[in-house]
């Protein structure tokens, strides 16, 4: 199958390769299966160290359930603010040590400690044998934060139908006496055990503490439909979380997709226009990852950020690293409504009609506290709750995205990839369509006596620069529908073109044809489409009437210049409504995401202007 529209044609051994490897990632369940387990290996997990030392060997029986196992043996203690890693088998347990009492020259070990201001109290490092511990004066509560993610777990058993896609979640103990040392599963019900699950691979915790601390980390048994071991980061620090997730949707937005490629938008990174240039300069901050649900390897590790970074099928960074990184285009935008900051990512190489899952994860930058001896706080990155997205059948829909003139426009519009085989071919064609028919406006507004003083200005709320403005994102959004395949069963889009063969010379059968034999289901929104592009029968999410509304209250009225109303019959055919509740797309507006999170996702705009009969068209509207 051809890649995405903006990188669609790379050299011909690319491709191959690329295709190679798709192929056997997502395309096969038996090829996927088979690639599995030989595809993680625990020895080699990008830099991670699965040399765990000094372990537990558990007395039970591999897949009995209801054993009491002793305690697990201290491994070291914790580092501020550095993950220390380990690997588990099933049944297996890890135990580390939070000290918080102050390492001294007197106890013989010839170390020395070092105290580190943080408010009212001390911290200390103790480097005996390498190894550093969280330290703090006993008159005092020292709050620490505990934090973990699970790297790698146990994977199901290739053709075991029975097994869930994802195996059960290792767990924490906590414990604050010393007398108990490491706690295992038989005391988790003692009053001073404190107990928290893993949750899709990551746990957060934090407490005050004014002994020393021991956190248990257990890995459950698991039945003989999966194989492997569970691999995981635990980390303690004085100021935050240094693995952390955001459970909470909005923050990565689905803006539209073809057959082949998606585009995806972080949300704004800020709305103060004072700091736009700042933010831009710094550049990009997210790390993008994402998942194939019919083949997936990121069940149970959606919130950790090293489970995403060794499962991940496709995941790009800003220096250009990652699994398929060249599949994933990542650059800063201002473009959508606002004209914010944001992150923008361009998904090519993909497989038609397939659900994805999108994930980003925030990473520190270099104003992140960092104190010597120590790691850096929130080194293990910010974890946002992922966004779900598809692609389509067909290719009359192609994305279109970063165009000169029509600079808002970032969805799918009619395309035919037989004649515009070049990366952005499509694109140009039609901006430079749509900056034509924008000279012709101009000339008409150098009519009007723009720079008249108020007194004489045909408005006192509005100027011939809003008029411009208005005019140029109606005009682009009707030169480029947005574009969604024939196939598709949407109650909110229009059927266009249903006369006219695909392609690849199909046409549609005579019983759709006899179901769209009106003018308005038979040619495009305009006949530059037929004529230029033919992009056989498609669908049309229909403008937002507001587009229209704005154009018409902004610009002079000696343009003449009017909007159909919504009891027309031209209407229905020509633009659509806002859904009052923004639970669903149901017309099309520039930068509007198919993500709904909230009412402030797009610009909605509430109207009752009345215009005129005549339509806005200028040659584009049927």
């Amino acid at each position: 199958m051809p890649l995405g529209l903006s990188h669609s044609r790379p050299a011909p051994s690319l491709v191959a390769t690329i295709f190679t490897i798709l192929h056997i990632l997502a395309l096969s369940p038996a090829a996927f299966a088979a690639e599995t387990p030989t595809s993680i290996d625990p020895n080699n997990l990008g830099g991670y160290d699965l040399d765990r030392g000094d372990t537990y060997e558990p007395s039970f029986a591999p897949f009995d359930r209801s054993y009491l196992g002793k305690r697990a043996s201290v491994i070291a203690p914790l580092v501020n603010n550095i993950p220390a890693k380990s690997n588990l088998k099933p049944g297996e347990t890890a135990c580390y040590q939070l000290k918080k009492t102050i390492a001294s020259d007197s106890q013989g070990s010839g170390t020395t400690a070092r105290s580190l201001d943080l408010s009212t109290a001390e911290v200390a490092i103790n480097s005996s044998s390498g190894a550093s511990v969280l330290a703090r004066d006993d008159s005092q509560k020292l709050q620490v934060f505990l934090s973990a993610n699970t790297c790698l777990q146990p994977y199901r058993v290739p053709g075991d139908d029975k097994a869930d896609i994802e195996p059960p979640q290792l767990t924490l103990l906590i414990s604050n006496l010393s007398q108990l040392g490491c706690p295992d599963m038989s005391m988790q019900d003692t009053s001073n055990i404190q107990k928290r699950a893993f949750e899709s691979g990551a746990v957060m915790f934090n407490m005050n503490i004014t002994e020393d601390l021991y956190i248990t980390v257990q890995a459950p048994n698991v039945s003989s439909s999966y194989q492997g071991v569970y691999f995981f980061e635990l980390a303690g620090s004085t100021q935050d979380y240094y693995h952390r997730y955001v459970n909470k949707d909005g923050q990565l937005l689905w803006l539209d997709s073809d057959a082949s490629s998606a585009l995806l938008v972080s949300k704004n990174l800020t709305t103060d226009p004072d700091e736009t240039k700042q933010i831009m300069d710094g550049g990009m901050r997210y790390r993008f990852y994402i998942d194939n649900e019919l083949y997936p390897r990121l069940h149970g590790l959606q919130h950790s950020t090293c489970g995403l970074q060794t499962n991940a099928q496709i995941y790009a960074t800003p220096n250009g690293t990652g699994n398929l990184n060249q599949l994933v285009h990542m650059t800063m935008t201002t473009r959508g409504p606002g004209g914010f900051p944001k992150q923008q990512f361009f998904v090519t190489g993909l497989n038609d009609t397939t659900g994805y899952q999108g994930f980003i994860v925030r990473t520190p930058n270099a104003t992140v506290i960092k104190r010597d001896g120590e790691g850096v706080v929130g080194g293990g990155g910010t974890v946002f709750a992922s966004t779900a997205f598809n692609t389509v059948s067909g290719t009359s829909c192609k994305m279109v995205t970063d165009l000169e003139f029509c600079d808002d426009i970032q969805y799918a519009v009619p395309g035919n990839p037989d004649k515009f085989k070049a990366d952005d071919s499509l694109g140009q064609k039609y901006d430079d369509y749509a900056r034509d028919m924008y000279a012709n406006f101009e000339k008409a507004l150098m009519q009007v006596q723009c720079e008249a003083p108020s007194t004489k200005m045909y408005s006192l709320l509005k100027n011939c620069d809003d008029c411009r403005r208005t005019y140029k994102k109606w005009l682009c959004t009707v030169v480029m529908p947005r574009c969604e395949d024939y196939n598709l069963d949407s109650p909110h889009s229009v059927v266009r073109n249903a006369g006219q063969p695909f392609p690849n010379g199909t046409r549609l059968p005579a019983a759709d044809l006899a179901l769209y034999a009106a003018p308005a289901h038979n040619r495009s929104r305009n006949s530059f489409i037929d004529d230029q592009i033919a992009p056989g029968p498609y669908r049309e999410l229909l403008p937002c009437d507001d587009l229209c509304y704005e154009v018409v209250q902004s610009c002079p009225s000696a343009l003449q210049l009017a909007c159909p109303l919504r009891k027309f019959r031209e209407y229905n055919s020509s633009y659509a409504k806002r859904d009052p509740d923004n639970k669903e797309v149901t017309c099309n507006y520039p930068g509007e995401p198919r993500t709904r999170v909230s009412a402030a996702v797009g610009v909605v705009l509430h109207t009752t202007f009345l215009c005129g009969m005549a339509l806005l068209s200028m040659g584009l509207l049927y």
